[in-house]
């Protein structure tokens, strides 16, 4: 101190000598030398320099302002200040100018830099060092080439070497004595400047101190209050742990928790640890047993351990911790080693070991003093106080959580029928009582022996179901065994015990119990975790055994009201394939469209029909479902010898259903190339009457596939088919006969028009042929006078030919009554009209007119076909009458079971409907809008059911003629407006443009207005149903002649010319995709049409594809229709 005052002392008498030559030289007012101005530029550096080192504390900015300067008052181009560490006597450099970073690099290394040259002797001798030519001097260290003169000016402080200025020039002697008396004053300012610093810092320190003990209490405090907030355990930890740094020191620091049936330690929080360590560390469990055999008595200071590194070879092999990778550091007694362990254990009230805080890398360097570890004790207490109340806590609110999912699930039971939209509700809430890394429930089907997995949720992805043999795995064990499976670890061992093929990833942790209902298992409900071992334990198995006790009462419910509606489905499915195929009567086309409907619909791997041949005793391949089918029938096809061959065979002999649920298990199957992947059959015979007259078979890609609810169904429709394939054959047999009889007619129409040239000669020729007809025949001529009967005519309409012949038709009427009964009057009226309305078509060009009439229990179709006598002259016309008794009664039986179709649908789909509005109205309680959407969905369909119910019984009616018409004088007006009304929100929904042309002056038509509504609605309905948003719909009226003509025009996608034709048929729907996307039956246009007729109108399309279609259909006037009844 006393040397330092020394310095000051000199350095200001200095500065004086300095001052009064300065003012020696203003009085004598002479120009200065060059030497003046060099000590006015140090007197001016050090006034500066002094002003500066006055006005700060800070030692970097001290020392910045020093080395300014030194260089500015030097000619030196490289230049550093460097201070001496105290307790390892080694040069820190802290400052420096003009080093490239490679010679910066250099001179941090201290050891091999300041042991040399200049900077050698100046720490020896505490004396200022210079070399004017380094060359000259063989030691000399010199960092940069162009060095040829270095100076090393000692920093001196209480009598000791505290730093050193080190200046090198590329001059040679670049440092006169005034830079160096000028540099050791400078050093000597700066000196006083470091030690006032260094005085500062230790004040600063001790209030450091104190204000740490004062923020370690503080932060006690604030941890103490975050217990009582509403924070997780996870933040409460992270405070506290975050906090150790500044409140105790240390600069890293961690904190576990014990876990485990088989305790361990696992890592929680850190602070100073890397994150990528961190996650590595808590991946490694820690067995709690091999860290309490390291805290032994020995290392203990008050509640804690302290294991100096010394004793590293007592615990390096059993604990992973993390140590840092370092630069080696000199160590000495007292100062902390890297591999020193601080240990802090967290204990319960009891006294149970909860975790354990640990801490490295002090902030002082040293080891730690009993004051510090009682405060790290203090931190350790708090967290141990948050972990015991957070874990009470879980465990209150687990069973809080566990209760409340008990709960939902008890809800769920009564309120959810989807089976999916079950299994994601059951998922959903088991996961929020456990972990459901893994999650699955497996449905077991005892009759195929399988397992289908409804719902398996892989890391939160749901994936795809599939199904498995029952005995295969865990699930399998569960389901032999009815015992659930706990395994907390040790997986592959379970399994081999077991004898259980491990798939998949391996599960850390898993747990499975059965669902049982009614003493049959019907599932495996089962979680399982991929993180760690331990995760479940056996009040996750009690627990997940009660949800699954209760899921599975809702399981079934949902599986019989799956299994109801698809079996539902399929049987509308099956009616509207049975209204379809009754109506092809093409045989080839009817099992064409049989096989593929059925295939669509069911499912089935294939479908296929036989047919036997009564002939060779055969069934014989006629149609398959799709590539197979093909390809066996490119192959020639299948005979199987019925009663003997196959399957098919067996069926088609015995007459019975047959199912097979393993194809290689019974001696009966034939394997077909085509058909490789088959694994079951069900075969049902066709059947009319008692009368066997083929096999529908369906196979399946599955073992086990179908079941007797599959026969059931299958031989209802195999019923069906063979109605519509006996109907196809007659139709067949009919058309055939009718051709052949039209192929006589015409034959001998021309023989009978080419003898009444010769009419004595043939005369007898012809009456004999004419006799000779199995049909009735009779003759008219222009006057409709009988010139002609033959003796079926008579038998069949009962017309004796002694009367009959030669008269008038019209005649007869007033005679029949008198001459052969009454009866035979409607058959002459009935004749007569037929006649009548015949010959007016017959002149109006048509070759053929057909019509049909009933004569007592008999049904009589009769053809009437025009013969010239001559060119120019009248024509007569013959008459062609058959008994089609027996296909009318085929017309009505078909007419019967669609009634009978409609009114059984109706009743159910009513009951149903009724329901439905029930709960949609809240009368059976609240419901959710997933339920509402399902009601909805339900109401939906039964109203479509209804209206195709109606629609059927709409067909059966006409078809009957139960249908009648209440017919009256009607404005049209009213009625299209009423119409309109009712069709409005749909037509603006769509944004179309309606525009409708009712004249005022329009007349009054003849008919029945529910009728007339009904054709106007259907027309409408369809017209924005098929036309786009912003299209046009025009409505328009017009008299014509004796009628009213209704057009009903669109801008819609319009109808292909060959579509036209079959327009108003039953059951037909264009191939269109914006057709076949909005439902229907096909039978609109063809009740229209019929209803039309009735009234005595006719309906025709007028259309072109992509531009739209007018509709248009006329009615009767009333006055017309008036003036007609009252004649």
């Amino acid at each position: 101190m006393r040397q330092a005052k020394r310095h000051w002392i000199k350095s200001m008498a200095h500065q004086e000598d300095l001052a009064l030559e300065q003012n020696r030289a203003d009085e004598k007012g002479s120009t200065a030398t060059v030497h003046e101005q060099q000590l006015l530029a140090e007197l001016a550096a050090l006034q500066h320099i002094g002003q500066k080192l006055n006005s700060t504390l800070d030692l970097g900015q001290i020392l910045e302002a020093v080395l300014e300067e030194a260089i500015g008052a030097t000619p030196a181009t490289h230049a550093s200040i460097h201070l001496v560490d105290q307790d390892t006597k080694q040069l820190h450099l802290r400052t420096w100018r003009g080093y490239s970073p490679e010679q910066v690099a250099a001179m941090e290394d201290a050891k091999d830099w300041s042991a040399q040259g200049i900077i050698r002797r100046m720490i020896e001798t505490g004396q200022t060092a210079s070399l004017p030519n380094v060359s000259q001097n063989p030691n000399c260290y010199c960092l940069v080439p162009e060095t040829h003169s270095e100076l090393a000016v000692p920093i001196c402080y209480a009598g000791e070497v505290v730093g050193v200025i080190n200046l090198e020039s590329p001059e040679r002697a670049a440092f006169s004595s005034d830079s160096i008396r000028f540099l050791e004053t400078l050093a000597d300012q700066a000196a006083i400047a470091i030690g006032n610093t260094q005085r500062y810092e230790d004040q600063v320190r001790q209030g450091e101190a104190l204000s740490r003990r004062v923020e370690q209490l503080a932060t006690l405090f604030e941890i103490s209050g975050a217990l009582r907030m509403d924070l997780s355990l996870g933040d409460i930890l992270e405070r506290i742990i975050h906090a150790i740094p500044d409140a105790v020191g240390f600069n890293r620091a961690l904190l576990s928790w014990v876990e485990g049936d088989s305790p361990y330690l696992k890592r929680v929080v850190s602070a100073g640890i890397p994150l990528a360590v961190f996650r590595q560390l808590q991946r490694i469990c820690q067995p709690l047993a091999k860290l309490e055999a390291v805290m032994r008595d020995e290392y203990r200071i008050s509640n804690s351990f302290f294991i100096p590194h010394h004793y590293q070879e007592d615990w390096g092999k059993d604990l992973a911790i993390y140590t840092p990778l370092e630069g080696e550091k000199e160590w000495h007694e007292g100062k902390w080693h890297p591999n020193d362990m601080l240990l802090v254990p967290l204990k319960s009230a009891d006294g149970a070991i909860l975790g354990l805080l640990s801490v490295d890398d002090p902030q002082d360097s040293l080891v730690p003093t009993q004051r510090t570890i009682e405060t790290l004790e203090l931190f350790a207490n708090q967290a141990s106080v948050a972990i015991e109340n957070s874990r009470l806590l879980d465990e209150r609110e687990r069973r809080i959580s566990e209760l409340g999912t008990l709960t939902i699930i008890g809800r769920i039971i009564t309120s959810v029928i989807e089976l999916d939209e079950l299994m994601d509700k059951i998922y959903q809430q088991v996961s929020l009582v456990m972990d459901t890394t893994n999650f699955y429930i497996a449905l077991h089907d005892e009759e195929k022996n399988e397992v289908s997995f409804e719902i398996e949720v892989e890391r939160g992805k749901r994936r795809p179901k599939r199904r498995q043999e029952a005995e295969i795995g865990l699930t399998g064990y569960i389901i032999h065994t009815r015992q659930p499976v706990l395994i907390k670890e040790n997986m592959l061992q379970f399994l081999k015990e077991i004898k259980a093929e491990p798939s998949g990833e391996l599960a850390q942790s898993w747990l499975g119990v059965p669902m049982i209902a009614a003493g049959r298992v019907v599932g495996v409900m089962a979680v399982q975790s991929y993180e760690e071992e331990g995760t479940f334990d056996n009040e996750h198995l009690d627990l997940l055994f009660t949800i699954a006790n209760q899921a599975v009462i809702a399981i079934e419910n949902a599986r019989l009201f799956e299994e109801a509606r698809q079996r539902a489905t399929q049987l509308e499915a099956i009616a509207e394939l049975g209204q379809h195929i009754t109506s092809i009567l093409d045989l080839d086309e009817l099992l064409s469209q049989v096989v593929e409907l059925i295939q669509h619909i069911l499912g089935y791997y294939h479908v296929h029909v036989f047919l036997v041949d009564e002939v060779s005793k055969e069934a014989v391949f006629r149609a398959g479902s799709g590539e197979a089918g093909r390809l066996i029938e490119e192959q020639g096809g299948v005979r199987l010898e019925v009663g003997e061959q196959g399957i098919i065979g067996w069926v088609a002999g015995a007459g019975l259903p047959l199912l097979v649920n393993d194809v290689a298990q019974e001696p009966l199957y034939m394997p077909n190339d085509a058909l490789p992947a088959t694994r079951s059959e069900l075969a049902v015979p066709l059947k009319i009457g008692q009368r066997v007259i083929g096999v529908l078979d369906v196979q399946s890609d599955e073992l086990n596939a179908f079941d007797l609810d599959d026969v059931a169904i299958l031989q209802a429709l195999g019923d069906q088919v063979a109605i519509a394939i006996n109907n196809a054959r007659l139709f067949e047999e009919l058309e055939e006969h009718k051709a052949t009889l039209e192929e006589r007619v015409r034959e001998r129409t021309e023989e009978l028009a080419a003898a009444l040239h010769h009419q004595e000669i043939e005369a007898d020729k012809t009456k004999a042929i004419v006799e000779g007809i199995a049909d009735g025949v009779i003759v008219f001529d222009a006057n409709n006078k009988v010139i002609m009967i033959n003796p079926t005519a008579e038998l069949m309409l009962n017309l004796p030919v002694p009367i009959v012949l030669g008269q008038d038709m019209r005649d007869l009427i007033e005679e029949a009554d008198e001459a052969f009964g009454r009866e035979a009057i409607l058959t002459v009226l009935t004749v007569l009209s037929a006649l009548v309305g015949s010959r007016e078509r017959l002149e109006a060009g048509e070759p053929l007119t057909q019509t049909r009439f009933q004569m007592g229990e008999k049904t009589i179709a009769a053809s009437f076909t025009s013969v010239a006598l001559t060119d120019e002259g009248p024509f007569n016309v013959v008459a062609v009458f058959r008994d089609i008794t027996k296909e009318a009664e085929i017309d009505r039986m078909k007419s019967e079971f669609l009634s009978m179709a409609a009114h059984e649908l109706r009743a159910p789909m009513t009951s149903i409907k009724g329901y439905s509005d029930m709960l949609l109205m809240g009368l059976a309680g609240e419901y959710d809008e997933r339920q509402k959407q399902f009601l909805d969905t339900i109401k939906a369909n039964v109203d479509r059911v209804l209206e195709m119910v109606n629609e059927f019984s709409e067909i059966s009616r006409l078809e009957t003629g139960a249908l009648k018409l209440d017919a009256k004088p009607l404005h049209l007006d009213d009625l299209v407006s009423e119409v309109i009304v009712s069709l409005l929100p749909q037509i603006e929904a769509k944004e179309i443009n309606l525009t409708v042309e009712v004249p005022p002056d329009l007349p009054a038509v003849w008919g029945d207005r529910t009728r007339i509504i009904q054709i106007l609605t259907n027309l409408v309905t369809n017209a924005y149903k098929y036309t786009p948003k912003g299209g046009r719909i025009a409505i328009t009226t017009q008299w014509v002649d004796d009628s009213v003509q209704v057009d009903v025009a669109d801008t819609g996608i319009g109808i292909a010319p060959q579509d036209q034709e079959k327009l108003f048929t039953r059951f037909f729907r264009a191939d269109h995709p914006e057709i076949r996307r909005v439902t229907g039956t096909g039978l609109g246009l063809s009740i229209t049409k019929s209803i039309v007729e009735m009234h005595g109108g006719h309906i025709w399309v007028e259309s072109q594809l992509g531009k739209g279609s007018t509709f248009s259909f006329t009615l009767p006037l009333a006055n017309y229709m008036q003036r007609d009844l009252e004649i």
